[in-house]
C-alpha cells in the first residue's frame, strides 16, 4: 500500500508527521512508501527465515554385497579417521543482525540504557531463536552497554541504598566504639592513679603504726 493514495497532500509536512506517527515508512518516492501492515509482514517473514541450525552428518551409503564368490582374504589397511563434524556456531549475517536490531528497538530504552519490563539478552535470544552472543553484540554496538532491565535496575538501586544505610550505621558504631575506648582509657588511668594513691596511704599508715609501738 502506498502513501500516494493521498495524492497532492504528500507535500503537506503535517500529513507526513501524522503518517510517521501512525507507523508508516516513507521512501524517496510515493511507490516506496510502506504501511504498518506491510512492515509487520516483512518483519514476520524475516523472523521466520531466521533459524539457527546445527550441521548434521551426511547419511552413510548403504553397502551392497556382491553375489559373486567370496574373494581371497586380504588384510585391509586401517581406514583414515574421519574429521569430527564442526560444532562452530553459525556466523551472524546482515539479515540476522537486522532482525535482532528490530527486536531490540522494541524492548530496549536507549534513554535509560536498559531493557524495558522483564526483557534481557537471554529472553531476546530465546524469543528469536538465536545465540545470546548475537543479541549482546548488536545491543552493545547500537543501543547500550548495559544488559539490565527495569526490574534488575530497581533491585540494584535498592541494594545500593541498603549498602549505603549499612555503611552509615557502621560509621556511627565506629564512632561510638572510639568514644567508648577513650572513656575506658580515661577510666583505666584514673584506676591506676587511685590504686597508687591507696598504696601510698597504706604505707603511710603502716609507718605511723610502727612508730607508735
Amino acid at each position: 500500500m502506498s502513501a500516494n493514495t493521498f495524492g497532492g497532500a504528500r507535500a503537506n509536512e503535517d500529513l507526513l508527521r501524522i503518517m510517521k506517527r501512525a507507523g508508516w515508512e516513507l521512501g524517496n518516492k510515493p511507490e516506496h512508501d510502506r504501511c504498518p501492515d506491510c512492515l509487520a509482514a516483512a518483519r514476520k517473514a524475516r523472523r521466520e527465515r531466521l533459524k539457527v541450525v546445527t550441521p548434521s552428518k551426511e547419511p552413510e551409503m548403504q553397502k551392497i554385497e556382491p553375489a559373486a564368490a567370496p574373494a581371497p582374504e586380504i588384510t585391509a589397511a586401517a581406514a583414515p579417521e574421519q574429521p569430527a563434524p564442526s560444532n562452530a556456531p553459525r556466523e551472524m549475517t546482515l539479515d540476522d543482525a537486522f532482525v535482532v536490531y528490530e527486536q531490540l528497538a522494541e524492548v530496549y530504552d536507549t534513554s535509560r540504557k536498559s531493557y524495558t519490563g522483564d526483557w534481557t539478552d537471554a529472553k531476546v535470544a530465546t524469543h528469536l531463536g538465536v545465540p545470546r552472543a548475537w543479541v549482546v553484540d548488536v545491543r552493545r554496538r547500537r543501543f547500550g552497554d548495559s544488559g539490565m532491565n527495569e526490574g534488575i535496575a530497581a533491585l540494584a538501586q535498592d541494594a545500593r541504598e541498603l549498602v549505603a544505610d549499612a555503611r552509615a550505621e557502621v560509621d556511627k558504631l565506629t564512632a561510638t566504639i572510639g568514644a567508648l575506648k577513650a572513656t575506658i582509657r580515661e577510666a583505666e588511668t584514673k584506676h591506676r592513679d587511685l590504686m597508687a594513691k591507696a598504696d601510698r596511704i597504706e604505707r603511710k599508715i603502716a609507718e605511723i603504726e610502727q612508730a607508735v609501738r
